[in-house]
């Protein structure tokens, strides 16, 4: 079996067909892994096989990281049948693998793997197949490039330690582990095992001198330095050119106090003829140091001299370090200090430094000594402290030398002693700027060593340093350092809300040295500026409805802040809660994710922000700051959360909103705390919510208490605790003012408490007692009107009730109508739908059936979603003759039905119990094609029947679904007796009877991605006389309108809908409508709009047009081409959209295979296109299958590799893809063949035919 398949798969691939050689090599990989698992003993043997086939096919194809995922499968199946050899193959290949997708850290993992396999190397064996070994060479190649990859390029010494061990163990004799482990141990100052391998290096290829050189520097190291000498000494006998060799020595000698045998190297260095220049020069410098060793002070007095004047740059600072050192050691300090400077100007290093401050101090210089010793700070702080503290102790008066050991300490992060020792300085240089701003950032910076330190931090550190910053500033104007620190560090500060309030309403700032404490508004008019905007900004308490005007001068605000990126951050999280007051959700969590991109810039140090723009002292003070950057970072963080779990929860998100928060916020604090714990009630997560109470007492001030009461009672009402809520409540009740917002607050929940007990005269009682009070909110004001409804209901008043819930909907209605942004005005709709629900039912029992139609008609207007919009439904419906409309109305329990006839001003109403979620699970639990139409005539056809009774065969049926029965074929029930349309509410559109079809636009295939869309899109055209915009042309509407636009394109339903063309273009229903330009059709046959369809068809109305056809699901491709060619031929042959639709659907379900297969021959004679053709071909295969001829079917489609052979993409792909996997379905059936008979129809199934519906005019 196995071995055929393998020749299939060979055979296909030398006919051109790869991705059916891949196909056909993964189904034959699968069924070997089955086969294991079933207990073939063959099985292994065959996966291995396959496995590597596999991985040769998809080689140029896939990255190596996508192809590993077979390989790690047959390991795990070798390590289960105990197959060394298999597991050895498989793991060995993964190391390939990985380090070709830059994993080194795994390759090297099956590198180890493959050293503990290797000694149970072997054979594999199965019937009809043999694995062998792996092979010796191979696997060590393996390993000496993971080795490679591990040691040069990586520099992991330790991981290329560890293997090249046990790479040596397997390999003894070979020189390539060894050479690793050797330098890898050196690498890592593992000098004694260095010298183990080295000298096996040096036994295994005893004519090269590097490992002899290598070996020579671990042997030194260990202290064997005769050994050493003995070795460079050998490598020099090897390569007596390489003068490399000798100055090695040399340096060995030197070291040993073997002067006179180190000089002698270097002068038979510095006598070759041949030796690079640079290697000169460190001969001839050495030779300088060797001679003041051996005392011999004027010839090197003498040659660093010619040296000084003759080497390069870096050379002649080595000659006058000597000269220094001559001269410093002779008494004369100002020459020392002249030559060092000399030494300095052509190589600063810290060396050159630190004697150039020991001769200043020797010649009573002490402020450059301190000076040079600042310097040095900046490069090495460790030993400017070292030599600071030591200038200190032998000069504590001098002023200069507090101030740069000051520096020195805070470069080696140890604030505290920093603040020491610049506030001795600041006491004897008060007039020094550099150590007033050093004095503040000490304060916010963080001590590598000393834990009591950054456990200090606090708020009142952090005004400390912007205190003194700001004098910094105000002591050094024209200094920009300074200033730029103080902004960084206000900037930050304004994300901690006690010192972000002190700076907002506070002028002077403590801990100043300026007179009366320190004047931010001076030093930083502009910050200040920005400072007293945010307090003029949003007060907490405003209302919605003048949200607009702090909008406005939030926005101006924010347009003032530059290179201010936390303050800024700190704006749009402000603003993002006005647009939350005012229901514009996507425009908040915009403004917070612009916020979270703050939080990189949180860690930037000033030096990290202006480096390069300011080279002075404090542009390099890149100061740590752990503890104010995770300060700051933990409250934007948190800030950031909320916002976005209020947005989220604003959205109907409450999973979502519960996520955010755990994000960001922390059980440390009562209101982070109280939010969670109200999403946890929100989400239905009871028992975890009331878990946080215990916790949130203890947290409770004195203002919170009545918050948690409100908390603790609503989690009794979500447990159904109802005498437990009501104890809570009724003992909270007392202590509040009986017309403030918290009592109107305790007595919603405590009339829900009621309600729920059906206790309706307690609610009105509480409400009569209990009255809002002036400028209550306009969600408290819609909750009492609908409660008292709701308790008027119980009574039996349902007129009085009904007077209730239309009060509670004028109020929903006018705050809907003030929101701006379209997802909010949604989310309000539909967190008040329910007070619509109940309206309606209470008008049915107050026996007003017209007022509750006229409310089903308010709650679905067709504008009810635009901004401004009255949601009213306007004139009194008159239906005309021959039609009759049927509007659905979908509650809680139930489904209602109005059926207005023409002639009658008042609907018929018919209603039946039924579950939304059973409702739901007709569509959404099954496929389409899994419909069974029996059950669902039986399930459906009640809700049908009514409307059938009022009108005649061949009238037309206008329907206005609802919820979830927009995506309920209804029609497929009706087709077969009647026309039938679909309307977003029960407006009737003004009739045109004016309409032509004559001219038509037609787009088709714009992302190169549906293959049958290129022949829809032809057939359509054809039977308008033009021709069809395809693919990569695709990218716009012509500037002249039609009569029909049919897009045969792939669409989207995120966000607002929209059809995608080509090179990225999208086109909105807004682009449809125009001047000159709104076709009387759209007709949209493709898919993409996700779980609401219609929103396409209600935006391109919205747009202008009268009539669409949009599709309810994705639907077979030549089904969608047979139905829109005869929809259209029919409708330019005269018949209205309803008749033509319902005729070409009804046409479509009885036509026969032979039919079928007749079109498909029909158009394969004319077809050029190799993809085209094929899926022709798999088209002809169907209805061959759908008659039962399977030979036939299977004969079709192994003609599909052929009519690719050449071709490659992705349509090309996935039609060679549907080929071989129906060949396997073919096999199948082929074991109980069905009878032959063409006249069977393939489209007979609603699947087919049902998917398309008519919306808006009909006529």
């Amino acid at each position: 079996m196995f071995a055929d398949r393998l020749a299939f798969a060979r055979r296909a691939l030398a006919e051109g067909n790869h991705d059916q050689a891949v196909l056909i090599v993964a189904g034959g990989l699968a069924e070997a892994r089955r086969r294991f698992d079933r207990g073939d003993g063959d099985a292994l043997a065959w996966t291995a096989v396959l496995t590597d086939e596999l991985d040769a096919l998809t080689e140029d194809v896939l990255e190596p990281a996508e192809r590993t995922g077979p390989w790690e499968d047959l390991r795990a199946l070798a390590r289960r049948a105990g197959a060394a050899a298999a597991e050895l193959g498989s793991v060995l290949r993964l190391a390939v693998l990985h380090l070709r997708a830059d994993r080194p850290e795994v390759a090297a993992e099956h590198a180890a793997a493959v050293l503990d396999l290797v000694s149970r190397n072997g054979v594999l064996r199965a019937k009809g197949v043999r694995v062998d070994e792996p092979d010796p060479t191979t696997i060590h190649e393996v390993l000496t490039d993971v080795a490679h990859d591990l040691y040069y390029r990586r520099e992991d010494f330790a991981a290329a330690e560890a293997l090249a061990d046990g790479f040596a163990g397997c390999y003894p004799d070979s020189p390539v582990p060894w050479y690793f482990l050797g330098h890898s141990a050196a690498r890592l100052e593992h000098h004694e095992a260095a010298v183990r391998a080295l000298t096996r290096l040096a036994e295994l290829v005893p004519d090269l001198p590097g490992p002899l050189v290598s070996l020579s520097g671990s042997l030194f190291h260990v202290d064997r330095r005769a050994e050493a000498v003995a070795a460079l000494t050998q490598a020099i006998e090897l390569a007596p050119d390489e003068a490399r060799y000798r100055c090695f020595r040399a340096r060995m000698h030197a070291a040993d106090g073997r002067a006179e045998d180190a000089l002698a190297d270097v002068d038979e260095v510095i006598g070759t003829a041949r030796v690079a220049r640079d290697l000169a020069d460190f001969a001839a410098v050495l030779r300088l140091n060797l001679l003041v060793d051996l005392g011999r002070l004027a010839e090197a007095a003498a040659g660093a001299r010619v040296l000084a004047d003759t080497g390069d740059e870096p050379t002649a600072g080595a000659a006058y370090a000597v000269l220094g050192d001559l001269a410093f050691d002779g008494g004369d300090y100002p020459r020392a200090i002249v030559c060092f400077t000399a030494q300095l100007d052509r190589h600063e290093s810290a060396e050159a430094l630190l004697s150039r401050a020991t001769a200043y101090e020797a010649a009573d210089l002490l402020d450059a000594a301190a000076a040079d010793l600042d310097a040095l700070a900046l490069l090495e702080p460790a030993r400017a402290v070292e030599a600071l503290t030591g200038l200190r102790e032998r000069h504590p008066t001098h002023g200069g030398t507090a101030k740069a050991l000051g520096h020195a300490l805070l470069r080696l992060r140890d604030p505290a002693r920093a603040v020491e020792e610049l506030t001795e300085a600041h006491r004897r240089l008060p007039g020094d700027w550099q150590v007033v701003a050093w004095l503040g950032l000490a304060q916010v910076t963080h001590s590598a060593a000393d834990d009591e330190w950054n456990d200090g931090f606090s708020g009142r550190r952090v005004l400390d340093a912007v205190g003194r910053l700001t004098d910094a500033v105000l002591m050094a104007p024209d200094e920009p350092h300074p200033r730029h620190h103080l902004r960084w560090l206000v900037d930050r500060a304004c994300a901690l809300p006690p010192i972000r309030d002190f700076l907002v309403h506070a002028r002077d700032l403590p801990r100043g040295f300026g007179p009366g404490g320190a004047d931010l508004a001076a030093a930083l008019p502009d910050v200040a500026d920005l400072l007293a905007g945010w307090s003029r900004a949003l007060p907490p308490e405003e209302e919605p409805a003048r949200g607009e005007s702090s909008l406005t001068a939030l926005a101006a605000l924010r347009a003032r802040i530059h290179d201010l990126p936390v303050f800024g951050a700190l704006v749009d999280l402000r603003l993002a809660e006005v647009h939350l007051r005012l229901y514009q959700v996507p425009a908040a969590l915009d403004l917070v994710a612009g916020a979270e991109e703050a939080l990189d810039d949180v860690g930037r140090t000033p030096g990290d922000r202006f480096r390069g723009e300011f080279p002075e002292p404090l542009s390099g003070l890149d100061f740590d700051h752990v503890e104010l950057t995770a300060a700051v970072h933990t409250e934007l963080r948190k800030s950031i959360a909320v916002h976005r779990s209020r947005a989220l929860h604003r959205l109907g998100d409450l999973d979502g909103a519960l996520e955010a928060a755990d994000h960001g916020l922390g059980d440390d604090d009562f209101d982070h705390l109280y939010r969670r714990t109200t999403l946890l009630r929100d989400v239905g997560r009871l028992d975890e919510a009331v878990a946080q109470l215990p916790r949130l007492t203890g947290l409770a001030g004195r203002a919170d208490r009545t918050r948690l009461a409100n908390l603790e009672a609503t989690l009794h009402l979500s447990r159904r605790e109802f005498d437990a809520a009501a104890g809570v409540l009724e003992r909270v009740l007392p202590t509040v003012e009986p017309d403030s917002y918290d009592a109107s607050v305790f007595v919603t929940n405590l009339i829900s408490v009621h309600l729920e007990r059906a206790e309706p005269a307690a609610v009105l009682d509480l409400i009569d007692r209990y009255p809002l009070p002036a400028g209550a909110p306009s969600s408290l004001l819609l909750n009492r009107h609908a409660m008292r409804a709701v308790a008027l209901t119980g009574l039996g008043e349902h007129r009085a009730a009904a007077a209730g819930f239309r009060a509670a909907l004028a109020i929903a209605e006018d705050v809907r109508g003030g929101l701006l942004d379209r997802a909010a005005r949604l989310s309000w709709e539909a967190t008040h739908l329910w007070v619509y629900e109940q309206a309606v039912l209470v008008a049915l029992a107050a026996g007003d059936p017209a007022g509750a139609w006229e409310l089903v008609r308010r709650a679905k207007a067709h504008e009810f979603d635009r901004p401004g919009a009255d949601p009213s439904p306007g004139a009194e419906v008159r239906v005309p003759d021959g039609c009759v409309l049927a509007e659905f109305f979908v509650a809680a329990d139930r489904v209602l039905l109005f059926v207005l006839s023409p002639g009658r001003a008042e609907p018929e109403v018919h209603q039946w119990e039924a579950e939304s979620d059973e409702l739901v699970g007709w569509f959404f639990d099954r496929s389409v094609r899994e419909l069974d139409q029996e059950a669902f005539a039986v399930a459906f056809g009640p809700m049908v029947a009514p409307i059938t009774d009022r009108c005649a065969p061949g009238d037309v049926i206008v329907l206005v679904p609802h919820e979830v029965l927009h995506h309920l074929p209804l029609h497929a029930l009706l087709l077969g007796r009647n026309p039938v349309c679909r309307l977003p509410s029960a407006t009737l559109p003004p009739s045109r009877p004016d309409r032509r079809w004559d001219t038509a636009v037609v787009l088709g295939d714009s992302r190169g991605d549906l293959v049958h869309s290129r022949e829809e899109a032809a057939r359509v055209a054809a039977v308008f006389g033009t021709r069809p915009v395809l693919g990569v042309d695709a990218t716009r509407l012509p500037a002249v309108g039609a009569d029909v636009l049919h897009l045969a394109c792939r669409g989207r339903g995120d966000g607002e809908p929209a059809v995608l063309l080509a090179d990225g273009h999208e086109l909105t229903a807004s682009d449809i409508g125009g001047p000159d330009r709104t076709p009387g059709l759209v007709t949209w046959s493709a898919s993409g709009f996700g779980d609401d369809p219609a929103g396409f068809a209600r935006a391109v109305l919205h747009a202008g047009v009268p009539s669409v056809v949009v599709s309810l699901w994705e639907v077979d491709d030549l089904s969608t081409t047979l139905l829109m060619a005869d929809f259209y031929t029919r409708l330019r042959a005269g018949a209205g959209l309803a008749d033509a639709l319902r005729d070409a659907q009804v046409a479509l379900a009885a036509t026969a295979a032979r039919e079928v297969v007749a079109y498909c021959d029909d158009r394969l004679t004319g077809v050029v296109d190799p993809v085209a053709a094929a899926g022709l071909l798999l088209d002809r295969a169907g209805a061959q299958t759908a008659a039962g001829d399977l030979g036939r079917a299977a004969a079709t489609c192994r003609e599909v590799g052929p009519a690719l052979a050449g071709t490659r993409g992705g349509c090309a792909r996935r039609l060679r893809e549907r080929a071989a996997r129906r060949l396997n379905l073919l096999a199948l059936k082929a074991e109980s063949p069905p009878p032959v008979d063409y006249a069977a129809r393939p489209f007979a199934h609603p699947y087919h035919w049902a998917a398309f519906v008519l919306v808006g005019d009909w006529r």
